[in-house]
């Protein structure tokens, strides 16, 4: 049956159901969109790259320093861990961007490949996501409910185990 047949056989189909069925038949398929889009926020693109070696991103050490400062982070050592992913664009070169792992802070960062003319620095001091791991996570076994903030915990840990797998460790001494 080719696929004109079976969406005239699925519209008869509607078109038969009472019109109490039709509304839980939308929550349904709302319900499968919601969980369609929490599997893919779970998937990791393939593609990773150093962020250290790309314009827009150097220098790291610089960017993550200014990071700390402007969150008025306690003196002393932070650990950072920073993936690189390059995602494929239906038009034009691939998008670079990151994440940032802040340890001490327990932050997750954003952080977008800068212009020629804009410092690494201040595309991720001004980030669009700056997650707090204690608050703007899912719990386990929980979704993010239609969350447009909230991620869910296990694309979290994939990519914490992603960076500690791929990406580049960083230790900054913070001074006051």
């Amino acid at each position: 049956m080719g696929l004109h047949n079976r969406l005239s056989v699925m519209h008869r189909s509607v078109q038969s159901m009472p019109f109490k069925i039709l509304p839980q038949l939308g929550i349904a398929l709302i319900m499968l969109g919601l969980a369609a889009a929490a599997q893919a926020q779970e998937r990791l693109p393939e593609a990773s790259f150093a962020v250290d070696t790309e314009i827009g991103f150097q220098p790291v050490p610089d960017a993550l320093s200014a990071y700390l400062k402007a969150q008025k982070a306690a003196a002393g050592k932070h650990q950072f861990c920073v993936i690189g992913y390059a995602l494929p664009q239906a038009a034009g070169p691939e998008l670079k961007i990151a994440w940032v792992h802040w340890a001490q802070g327990k932050r997750l960062v954003y952080w977008e490949q800068s212009a020629p003319d804009v410092a690494s620095r201040e595309t991720l001091l001004l980030s669009r996501r700056n997650l707090n791991l204690k608050k703007d996570v899912a719990p386990k076994g929980q979704s993010a409910q239609g969350s447009t903030y909230l991620v869910q915990s296990q694309w979290v840990d994939a990519l914490l185990a992603d960076c500690k797998r791929r990406g580049k460790n960083y230790l900054i001494h913070h001074r006051k």
